[in-house]
């Protein structure tokens, strides 16, 4: 937890929802993980970066329900850069 995030509290802080909370999340980011890592070898579609979207979009909400603040703004962020290369049809950048 970082500085200025409270204590759980609510659905945080009952241990089967953050089971289930860590167990859901797990399963996203290895999808996450999948779009991505098939990104490297050829430049995602607009289908794929819709995925990648929905599911930022799912991490952000899922961890809003619980109060994990950081990783709410950090899926925000990501999603923002997912949506500016759907926009924008182009493809990820390489990595340099």
């Amino acid at each position: 937890m970082q500085a200025g995030e409270s204590q759980p509290t609510g659905f945080a802080a009952d241990a089967a929802l953050l089971n289930d909370y860590i167990s859901e999340m797990s399963e996203i980011l290895e999808r996450l993980e999948a779009e991505l890592v098939a990104g490297c070898t050829a430049p995602p579609g607009a289908d794929s970066l819709s995925s990648i979207y929905r599911g930022l979009h799912t991490v952000k909400g899922l961890s809003a329900t619980f109060g994990f603040e950081t990783i709410v703004r950090l899926a925000h962020a990501a999603e923002d850069l997912v949506k500016f290369f759907k926009e924008s049809s182009q493809s990820l950048p390489d990595d340099t």
